[in-house]
């Protein structure tokens, strides 16, 4: 009984004392780590003492009555992954692909496997086959008994190939002996440091290939270091000498150097020996060491340092994919780092050949060169400032580039994963990808995995929150546009909360994350890009849904007041500041008379000088300006500061006041400009260069940083949104409801030779199955007859087709003033699906009892035929693609572009006459 009492006692005590072990600092008592037999013993007291202060040592006896009586419990697998992430922390690396096998076990079978191995009392026995010098009890002072080893070492070490060679004329046998007490020759030293010409002198030095493949005491050749160290230089110098090298197993677990590189994860390595070892059989064998891989496999390593063109040569062996894709550790680590689309101004850019930007900047470096080569000591910074001034252009290419691989990669890895995936799996494998994808606004991603398994949407987090969620807080705008449609449609969408009761208008209301804020100058714009987010979110929602309050009792309005209030008061400072450093540009064209003025009439003595006229214009010009900007400044300061002014209001005068404060500067600069000349140059035309240059100075600061913060805000208060939701289908998003009006009112609207449909959207429309029943086409009649060269003659002509909207100008000016083309009229007209696309139009002459006597055909072509069906009676598609299983066979319309050259004239259309609709 008493024992059974001191049995619970010490499971309750084993049970307390985890968070301690826990928290243990292990190189507190381990301060070596093992890397053989050598230094096993020394480490092996170490892990003792450590063990027995934290009461851990029975884990490794089998006879420990207390352990043995916990076993398999959740404790003692805590206690045993514990001490097995101990163990692992204190090996070294090279030793570790020795023990992969016994990774995967218990602790206990890990530790007995280092001690059969490294312990010179329970060592194992020499296998048949194995090179005896791996277990060989050499003593160091045997090795390094000769002066000449011991230099040799340091030789080998510092990479010095001179020195080594000197000593190798008399000892020639030294370039395959052991030099260190890890059964290290030179060749292992110098591929592990890295010495690489050394490398390449010693294996010219030594002239037969079968000597290099001696091994170590960890049963390595110098491939598998080079392998282990990732020195890809020395695996091909190597492979060279001797490709036997390749098949060379290590005695514990059998790995060939492919095995070492993919295990450490040394892409480039692994990459270089897979090429050259194709033939090998058994590439990728399923064994258990490769599931100890994780997250440490290549692919993951690839993507998480940005090689996208390893990881796309990685998927492309169907092996290492398959492999890569077992779990979400590839597809997340591509989602951390997915790379962004260039930008405007970088896309505008990259086309251009780089060649080009090449050639110039080497033909300025050399015009530079000549120019600066007096200035000695000037002449490195202003080379180095050159030189990268024009890298912007080589970045922008390899962003392009990588962003093109990152595609390529992540359609790969989500191609395999689909077969795999499965509705009991698809958390598994999507969630935390498509989380992150959310987070980082990596649209990409996430519509390629809801392509695959449109289920994945509904993934959580372990705070609740889902992908439209974590979209909306983490302000990831494309993820947003893509999903946001669908959310207008769905009362469960739109009700949708997380744990603590949130809705999608809170996570709107919370402050953007630093990252989010840094992306917009200023904390006026800020304000004003989170104004924007809500109310683009509160539009989702129906009014009753917007007074709904999370577990915290508070609304998103509330939610929005107490998370922006610092960002506000930011705001109205920075207004101030700008107001306040104005004032000293406004006053610094001042007016002064140049050359001074007549005594007895006071006209100025430079009168009829240009120059002189020029500087009264321009100073002039700068004081009106300097005083508006002025004024605009003062009325920010003197505004209530509302959170709604920075939608709109303050945005529009701080436009008009930088650009107002732009055309100051320019014009102080060219008066002050025009003096210089006038008063200092003594008519020297020569001069206006420099003078010239030197003014566009503070003109090109002033530009270059303020004028991207005039783009951002006239894109933020005046352009409106715009989403492309597929299908050919837009979705433009208005600030009010005149910009709403203005364009649905303003006609037809021409984009790329072809027109738009403008159309309201209300409730009843689904934006995903918009096909149109009517559409404005461009047509071309040819063959026209001379007598139907009117503008009643081409309306009647015109509305057997559908209700004519506009003529070309060209064809205008035939009709109306007589002179232009007679080959063909080019009309816009209203085409009706019902009535179908005609290739021609038949004229019929009637005598007075309209009898037809003549008859002339007009032929019809289309500058873009839409694809019709005839079944649904709409455009947008044809017949064989129509969802209906319909018998009616019509012609395929293919769609054709055409240039548009007309000037866009505009006429209306009125005056309906017998089913003729005129034009004028």
């Amino acid at each position: 009984m008493a024992e059974s009492s001191k049995a619970v006692a010490d499971v309750a005590r084993i049970k307390r004392e985890y968070n301690q072990a826990l928290n243990a600092n292990v190189s507190n008592f381990v301060t070596v780590k093992l890397s053989g037999y050598e230094n096993y013993d020394f480490w092996h007291a170490q892990m003792m003492v450590l063990l027995e202060v934290y009461n851990m040592s029975g884990l490794l006896k089998d006879d420990d009555d207390v352990w043995h009586s916990i076993e398999g419990s959740e404790i003692w697998n805590r206690y045993d992954k514990l001490l097995k992430g101990w163990v692992l922390g204190s090996i070294d690396q090279e030793i570790l692909p020795d023990h992969a096998n016994s990774i995967c076990g218990t602790a206990l079978g890990l530790y007995e496997d280092l001690q059969g191995l490294y312990d010179s009392d329970k060592r194992r026995p020499i296998e048949e086959g194995m090179d005896d010098r791996m277990l060989m009890d050499v003593s160091p002072n045997d090795k390094e008994s000769t002066e000449f080893m011991k230099e040799l070492l340091n030789a080998t070490m510092e990479g010095s190939w001179w020195k080594a060679k000197a000593i190798l004329k008399n000892h020639e046998n030294a370039a395959t002996m052991v030099i260190n007490n890890n059964d290290d020759t030179m060749l292992h030293l110098a591929v592990r440091e890295g010495k690489n010409y050394f490398v390449n002198q010693l294996l010219n030095f030594i002239k037969d290939g079968s000597e290099i493949a001696i091994r170590n005491s960890q049963g390595h050749t110098a491939l598998h270091t080079a392998a282990t160290v990732d020195n890809k230089q020395a695996a091909k110098l190597l492979v060279n000498k001797s490709n036997e090298l390749l098949n060379v197993k290590t005695r514990v677990g059998n790995f060939v150097p492919l095995d070492l590189a993919y295990f450490f994860g040394h892409i480039k390595t692994f990459l270089y020996l897979l090429e050259v070892a194709r033939d090998m059989p058994g590439l990728f064998p399923s064994g258990i060491r490769y599931r100890f891989l994780g997250v440490h496999g290549l692919l993951a390593n690839a993507t998480s340092t940005k090689q996208y063109n390893l990881a796309l040569k990685l998927v492309e062996i169907p092996e290492l994919l398959a492999l890569a894709t077992k779990d979400d550790n590839a597809l997340f680590a591509l989602t951390t780092n997915f790379p962004p689309e260039l930008g405007f101004w970088e896309a505008l850019i990259y086309p251009f050949p780089v060649a080009v930007f090449s050639l110039i900047h080497l033909l300025i470096c050399i015009i530079i060169f000549v120019l600066l080569l007096p200035l000695s000591m000037l002449y490195p910074h202003l080379w180095k400032g050159l030189v990268y001034a024009g890298l912007p252009i080589k970045h922008i290419e390899k962003r392009k580039r990588d962003y093109g691989e990152a595609i390529e990669v992540l359609k790969r890895i989500c191609k395999e994963m689909n077969k795999k995936v499965t509705a009991e799996n698809f958390e598994k494998l999507y969630a935390q990808p498509i989380l992150e994808a959310a987070r980082v606004d990596a649209c990409e991603v996430v519509v390629e995995i809801l392509s695959g398994f449109v289920d994945t949407q509904e993934c959580r987090d372990e705070r609740g929150h889902n992908v439209i969620q974590l979209a909306t807080l983490n302000r990831s705008e494309k993820i947003y546009n893509r999903l946001s449609p669908g959310i207008k449609h769905s009362v469960s969408l739109r009700n949708m909360s997380d744990d603590s009761g949130n809705k999608l208008t809170h996570f709107a209301a919370k402050l953007a994350s630093s990252i989010v804020l840094s992306r917009t100058t200023g904390a006026a714009l800020q304000l004003q890009r989170e104004l924007q987010w809500y109310e683009e979110v509160k539009k989702l929602m129906l009014p009753l849904e917007l007074t709904h309050k999370n577990r915290d009792m508070e609304t998103s309005e509330m939610v929005f007041t107490r998370e922006h209030a610092d960002l506000l008061k930011e705001g109205e400072e920075s207004c101030s500041i700008t107001a306040a450093l104005i004032v000293t540009i406004v006053f610094a064209a001042a007016i002064t008379v140049p050359g001074g003025s007549n005594q007895e009439t006071g006209i100025p003595l430079f009168k009829k000088d240009i120059a002189f006229t020029i500087f009264a214009v321009c100073d002039a010009l700068s004081l009106f300006t300097a005083a508006t900007a002025l004024l605009v400044f003062l009325s920010i300061l003197t505004t209530r500061f509302a959170a709604k002014d920075f939608m709109v209001s303050l945005p529009r005068r701080l436009i008009l006041g930088l650009c107002a404060l732009f055309i100051s500067t320019t014009a102080m600069m060219v008066a002050f400009g025009a003096i210089l000349f006038l008063v200092f140059c003594d008519q020297r035309p020569w001069m206006l260069a420099p003078i010239g240059l030197l003014a566009c100075l503070p003109i090109l600061v002033i530009v270059t940083l303020q004028l991207p913060l005039v783009l951002d805000l006239y894109q933020s208060t005046y352009i409106s949104s715009i989403q492309n939701i597929g299908n050919g289908t837009f979705v433009f998003k208005f600030k009010d409801e005149q910009g709403l009006q203005d364009v649905v009112e303003n006609g037809v609207w021409i984009v790329n030779s072809k027109p738009m449909v403008v159309q309201k959207w209300d409730i009843s429309v689904d934006v995903n199955k918009v096909e149109p029943s009517i559409l404005p086409v461009w047509i071309k009649m040819l063959n026209i007859p001379l007598e139907a060269w009117s503008v009643k003659g081409l309306s009647a002509l015109a509305s057997s087709l559908g209700k004519p909207i506009i003529m070309d100008a060209m064809t205008t000016r035939m009709c109306t003033q007589g002179v232009g083309r007679l080959g063909y009229a080019r009309v816009l007209v209203e085409v009706d699906a019902k009535k179908g696309l005609k290739d021609s139009i038949d004229i019929q002459y009637c005598d007075k009892s309209n009898k037809t006597i003549a008859t002339k055909t007009v032929k019809v072509e289309y500058d873009w035929k839409p694809p019709i069906c005839s079944r649904c009676q709409v455009f947008g598609h044809s017949n064989d693609k129509c969802g209906l299983n319909n018998s009616v066979e019509g012609n395929k319309m293919d769609v054709g572009y055409s240039e548009n050259n007309d000037n866009g004239v505009k006429q209306q259309a009125q005056n309906k006459k017998d089913n003729v609709e005129e034009l004028i």
